[in-house]
């Protein structure tokens, strides 16, 4: 409302300033006359008949262009108002050109991708708007299905992150030099070889050598200071590959920034049938540039590293691939965060089967769930004949006559394991390893150091992944080696399979904050009715109060968790487990997490209901 009042004295005042006959006045008034145009709504107006949209800053740029290019005329030329005039509307002409030229098809795409979400949604918009009541004649008309909302998910794009810059990392010059240098050390110690193959990785670049007279390998790695001099490299490998050649690995000068965007458009297009039976999910890159795949039985991931090298970020990343390629119906989450960092950016998502939790208080209340769920799934296991998730689903594949609801993996995330400090919740979540495997629950516990997780636990994961670790025996302790104390860069980490003992080196792409803003947003904008009913043995017990909440909430329209404890005294708890129980019904849309929400049913009759 104040930007909008100062575009309209301006624009007066401007107006007033161009009756005037003093040429000074005039130029005011046509600076004036721009600023206030930019300012006020009709220039946005104007923007989209012309098919475009002016970002903030280009928004500054025009104005400051328009309000200085009097100024400047004025005081080097002296033109008349007729002649500033013509220049601003030219700058004006060259600046919508640009930004035509920059934005359009972007804007384009953008639109597109709206009105295909606006027509999946568009029968349950009024002409208003707003989202049509259903109507219905009583409360018991929302306890016959056991889903009101039959609402299909929508899946963000992998096209919503950003792209990462690839510059080129070595030239086909560089490449040529180092080759023929390369040759040329060989030679000045009688050594004749040719490079065969050259492969440029992320980290290193591998040149392939062909010995044409018989050396020793001891003998080449000997010259391993002579070939660091001669590429100029502090470091260099030498091994024999596996086709018995002989490899250099020199490290590069330059490198990427991995790009999460990449990994994940390689693995779908890799896989097209991505779905909960075949659970994919992109780590990173090792030094050669090949992505690094986590598949489903290698899931249960203990992380561990010093603050600030990319534990958190690795966590995002996970659950930012995981929100880009399923459904809450494939994979869904339960997060702790006793660190309050910035996991709570997920709150309010249906994939999360409750907000994330950072109290301590509740750990022990939360992890009973699982053991719910858990026991829930062991049951129906023995009741169709079947051991774990996928042979479950599977079943259900072959049988669709039966009408049974596929089982989604559960993602229980612990971030700062080190600050939960109770010894009970260790003891749990070791009891919960027994049979969470094959009943779809992964555990992602990452703590500051390994030494807070007890051997017997450690041993039950299937990845061990450390960052940089301050000591030999946390390094030693986490991956029975003690080069984790030399990864001195930010995302990067030591890879080790629990099962076969195998260790590779690790790159691991940067979510940004925008990022994983931008997914979460489009999620709850996309989905604002979709109710993720995967869980229903958590919600078993309707509350006493809850029809009586029904009622309230239908005739007024709206309903809070505020309003619930005030009107019917019931504590923060309870009212917190009747909202979620409103959303599970469909009653209540949830665009609004965190204030007053609408209800989506009215009485046909709402004067026979008052009365």
């Amino acid at each position: 409302m104040k930007k909008e009042l100062i575009g309209k004295i301006t624009l007066v005042f401007s107006i007033v300033c161009l009756l005037s006959t003093n040429i000074r006045l005039r130029c005011i008034a046509i600076m004036g006359l721009s600023v206030s145009i930019i300012i006020l709504p009709y220039f946005d107006n104007f923007c989209n008949l012309l098919k475009t949209k002016f970002s903030n800053e280009r928004k500054i740029a025009l104005g400051i262009g328009s309000f200085f290019i009097p100024v400047l005329i004025n005081e080097l030329f002296e033109y008349s108002a007729n002649h500033t005039f013509c220049l601003i509307l030219l700058f004006w002409v060259f600046m919508f050109l640009l930004n035509y030229a920059t934005s359009y098809d972007e804007e384009l795409n953008d639109q597109t991708n709206k009105e295909e979400n606006d027509k999946k949604h568009e029968k349950n918009i009024d002409n208003n708007g707003f989202i049509k009541k259903i109507e219905i004649d009583n409360i018991d008309e929302l306890f016959k299905k056991e889903n009101n909302n039959n609402i299909k998910y929508v899946i963000p794009k992998i096209s919503i992150l950003k792209n990462k810059k690839e510059n080129i990392l070595l030239s086909e010059e560089e490449i040529k030099h180092n080759k023929e240098k390369i040759a040329e050390i060989f030679k000045s110690f009688n050594i004749k070889t040719s490079v065969t193959n050259v492969n440029v990785g992320y980290k290193v670049t591998q040149y392939e050598i062909d010995l044409k007279n018989n050396k020793k390998i001891e003998e080449i790695k000997n010259l391993n200071k002579e070939l660091s001099y001669g590429l100029k490299t502090n470091k260099i490998e030498i091994f024999t590959s596996s086709n018995g050649n002989i490899c250099i690995e020199v490290d590069n000068k330059k490198k990427n920034d991995v790009s999460l965007k990449k990994l994940l458009n390689n693995l779908v297009n890799e896989n097209k049938n991505i779905n909960n039976n075949n659970l994919n999910i992109p780590l990173g890159v090792d030094r050669y540039g090949n992505d690094v795949i986590i598949s489903e039985k290698n899931l249960n991931i203990l992380i561990a590293g010093t603050t600030g090298y990319g534990k958190t970020n690795l966590i995002n990343q996970l659950i930012i691939s995981i929100l880009l390629l399923y459904n809450p119906e494939d994979v869904s989450f339960l997060i702790f965060d006793p660190l309050k960092a910035e996991l709570s950016l997920f709150n309010d998502i249906p994939n999360l089967i409750d907000n994330v939790i950072t109290d301590n208080k509740n750990i022990i209340s939360e992890l009973q769930k699982i053991e719910k769920i858990i026991n829930k799934r062991l049951e129906i296991f023995k009741k169709y004949n079947v051991s774990s998730i996928k042979k479950y689903n599977n079943y259900i594949k072959q049988n669709t006559d039966e009408k049974l609801e596929k089982m989604p993996y559960l993602f229980v995330i612990i971030d700062g394991y080190e600050h939960i400090n109770n010894k009970d919740v260790y003891e749990f979540i070791d009891k919960l390893f027994v049979n969470s495997n094959n009943c779809g629950i992964k555990f992602i516990i990452s703590t500051q150091s390994p030494m807070v997780i007890n051997k017997s636990l450690k041993e039950k994961f299937d990845s061990l992944m450390a960052f940089d670790l301050p000591n030999e025996e946390e390094s030693n302790y986490m991956i029975d080696i003690d080069e984790a104390i030399s990864l001195d860069e930010i995302g990067k980490m030591l890879f080790k399979n629990n099962k076969n003992n195998e260790l590779n080196k690790v790159y691991v792409p940067y979510v940004s904050y925008d990022e994983i803003v931008n997914v979460v947003n489009y999620i709850k904008e996309n989905n604002k009715n979709y109710v993720n009913n995967s869980f229903k043995e958590l919600d078993t017990v309707n509350d006493p109060v809850l029809k009586d909440v029904i009622d309230y909430s239908i005739k007024v329209g709206f309903i809070s968790k505020q309003i619930i404890q005030r009107e019917f005294s019931v504590n923060n708890m309870r009212s917190k487990k009747i909202l979620k129980q409103l959303k599970s019904l469909g009653i209540i849309d949830s665009s609004n997490p965190s204030g007053i929400k609408k209800v989506n049913f009215k009485y046909k009759n709402i004067k026979e209901k008052n009365k």
